[in-house]
C-alpha cells in the first residue's frame, strides 16, 4: 500500500511538471487575447511570457519517458499484437480531441463570418492535421495554413515520434541495451542536424517544424525510461537531482524565451533541465517537499488533462479574438480564459474520458494479457 502511495506521488509529480509546462505555453500563446508590445523581450517576464519552446521541450521529454517506460512494463514474450494494441489505444486517444476541434473548424469555416480563412485553405489544413502531417504541411505552405491550427505542429511530431519509437522498441525489446544504443546514435545525429539547420536556414521557425529536427525531446526522454534500471549507479541523491533540473528550467524559462538562443546549446540545455528534473522526480522513494509542490491538485490535473487543453486552447483564444475586436482586453482575456476552461473541461469529461474507458473493453484495442492490463491501464491514462 505505501508503495502505491509513493508511485501515485511521482506520477503527479510528473504530472504537475507538465502543468507548468502547459502554463508556459498558455502565455506564449496569450498574445491573441492581451497585448505584449510594452512586455519588453529582454526582460525576465518577458522571456517567461515567450517560453513556448520550453513547454513544448518538456511535453516531449516526459512524453517520450512514459512512453518507453509503459512498454518496458508489458512483458517481453507479448507478440506484435499487443505492442499494436497499446500503440493504437495511445494514438486513438491523441487524435479523439482533434478530430472534434477539426469537426468544429469546418463548422466555424462555415457559419462564423468573421472566419475569412478561404474554405480550400481550411480543408486542406484540417486533411493535414488529420492525418498528422501537419507540421510537413506548415513547412512548405506556410501562407495558406489555418493559423488558428499552426500549434498542432507539436501533434503531428510528438504521433510520428510514438510511431518510431514504438517500433524501435519493439524490435530490441529483448536487448534493452541495444535499444538504448540506436537511440543513443539518434539523438546524437538529431542534435547535429538541428545546430546544421540552424546555421544554415534563416527561417528557423520551418526549421522547428522538422520531425527530423524536433523529435530530440522524444529521444531524451525514452533514453531516461530505458536507462532506468542503472539509475541506482547515480552518484546524486533523487531530491538533488530533481532541485537541479528545475531549477535550471526556471533559469532557462527567464532567460532564453523566444529567444534565438534556443536553436543552439540552450535548447539541449532545455531537455537535459528536463531529464534532470523527471530522474530526480521519478526516482524519489518518498514524498518530498519539491514533489509535494508540483503535485498540488490544480497543478496535477493540468498536467493529467493537458492534451485536450493544449489541442483546443489557440482556437479559441482566436475565436473570442476575432470578436472581441473593439473589447478591451482584460475582458477579452477574461472571456477567452473562462471559454477554453469551461470547453475543455466539457470536453474531457464527455468525451476523453469516455474514449479511454471504451478502448480499454473494445476487442480489438484492450489488453489481452490479464497481467498487463493494471499496468496498461494506468499508463494509457496518462
Amino acid at each position: 500500500m505505501q508503495s502505491t502511495r509513493r508511485a501515485q506521488a511521482r506520477e503527479r509529480s510528473l504530472d504537475g511538471l507538465r502543468g507548468l509546462a502547459l502554463i508556459l505555453v498558455l502565455l506564449s500563446h496569450g498574445w491573441a487575447l492581451w497585448p505584449t508590445d510594452e512586455v519588453k523581450e529582454g526582460t525576465p517576464w518577458g522571456q517567461a511570457l515567450r517560453s513556448g519552446n520550453l513547454g513544448v521541450t518538456i511535453f516531449l521529454v516526459v512524453g517520450g519517458y512514459l512512453l518507453i517506460d509503459g512498454l518496458m512494463r508489458m512483458p517481453v514474450e507479448h507478440a506484435a499484437g499487443e505492442f499494436c494494441r497499446a500503440l493504437v489505444r495511445r494514438v486513438i486517444r491523441i487524435a479523439v480531441p482533434v478530430l472534434v476541434l477539426l469537426t468544429a473548424i469546418l463548422a466555424a469555416s462555415v457559419l462564423d463570418e468573421t472566419d475569412k480563412t478561404p474554405p480550400e485553405a481550411t480543408r486542406r489544413s484540417v486533411v493535414a492535421v488529420a492525418t498528422f502531417t501537419w507540421n510537413w504541411y506548415l513547412q512548405n505552405n506556410p501562407l495558406v495554413a489555418r493559423s488558428d491550427l499552426g500549434h498542432l505542429w507539436y501533434v503531428s511530431v510528438f504521433v510520428q515520434a510514438t510511431l518510431l519509437l514504438t517500433g524501435l522498441f519493439f524490435v530490441f525489446r529483448r536487448h534493452l541495451w541495444a535499444f538504448v544504443v540506436v537511440a543513443s546514435l539518434m539523438l546524437v545525429l538529431v542534435i547535429w542536424w538541428r545546430a546544421h539547420l540552424a546555421g544554415q536556414e534563416s527561417d528557423t521557425i520551418a526549421m522547428l517544424l522538422r520531425t527530423s529536427a524536433r523529435i530530440d525531446g522524444m529521444l531524451w526522454g525514452a533514453l531516461l525510461a530505458a536507462a532506468r534500471p542503472w539509475w541506482g549507479k547515480l552518484a546524486i541523491p533523487p531530491p538533488v537531482m530533481a532541485l537541479a533540473g528545475l531549477l535550471s528550467l526556471l533559469v532557462l524559462t527567464l532567460t532564453v524565451g523566444n529567444s534565438t538562443l534556443y536553436y543552439g546549446w540552450r535548447g539541449q540545455a532545455m531537455a537535459l533541465g528536463t531529464a534532470a528534473a523527471v530522474v530526480g522526480l521519478a526516482g524519489l522513494d518518498r514524498q518530498w517537499r519539491g514533489t509535494r509542490m508540483l503535485s498540488v491538485a490544480p497543478l496535477a490535473w493540468l498536467g493529467q488533462n493537458s492534451l485536450t487543453i493544449y489541442v483546443w486552447h489557440f482556437p479559441l483564444f482566436f475565436l473570442v479574438a476575432r470578436h472581441s475586436t473593439e473589447w478591451a482586453w482584460p475582458l477579452r482575456t477574461a472571456v477567452g480564459l473562462v471559454l477554453t476552461c469551461a470547453t475543455c473541461y466539457i470536453l474531457i469529461r464527455a468525451v476523453e474520458r469516455p474514449v479511454a474507458a471504451w478502448l480499454r473493453s473494445w476487442r480489438w484495442t484492450r489488453p489481452r494479457s490479464t497481467t498487463s492490463q493494471p499496468i496498461l491501464e494506468s499508463v494509457d491514462a496518462r
